[in-house]
């Protein structure tokens, strides 16, 4: 997978190298033991198909979901642990990203949008086949009703 070049919008360049398997995965799991542990409240279970999935209705319970999900990402120490090693690939103004970087108020305010970009970049690999998995699971299901 070839590195992730982006201009932010504060005009840095920031150039992300993909993390090894075992420190994506551990990764992952971090973000998916925050994510098991949020109630997920927004109509879900009324819902017959992964199309009416994508279909939701933004409300109250909706937002309230996501901001449980951001926050506990974001305050988690496991995930902070995780995710570090991942960020230390990625360079900022060519400079490697460390936690030293960030004292300086004027890169830190991109701090967030640097751990999104590190995340993002190093999870979605993991998720290249999931429609297909979904796809196959879901046909399991029809052909078990009918």
């Amino acid at each position: 997978m070839a590195n992730l070049k982006k201009t932010l919008d504060s005009g840095a360049e920031l150039d992300i190298t993909l993390a090894s398997f075992a420190e994506g995965n551990k990764l992952l799991k971090a973000i998916m033991k925050e994510i098991e542990a949020v109630k997920i409240s927004s109509g879900l279970s009324q819902q017959k198909s992964f199309k009416d999935f994508l279909n939701i209705d933004v409300n109250d319970d909706t937002i309230n979901t996501i901001k449980n999900i951001v926050s506990g990402i974001l305050s988690s120490d496991a995930v902070e642990e995780a995710l570090w090693p991942c960020m230390s690939r990625a360079t900022y103004n060519s400079k490697r990203v460390t936690r030293d970087l960030f004292e300086d108020e004027e890169i830190r305010k991109d701090y967030l949008i640097v751990a999104k970009e590190v995340l993002f970049y190093n999870l979605l690999p993991f998720f290249g086949n999931l429609a297909s998995l979904l796809k196959n699971t879901q046909a399991k299901v029809t052909d078990t009703q009918k």
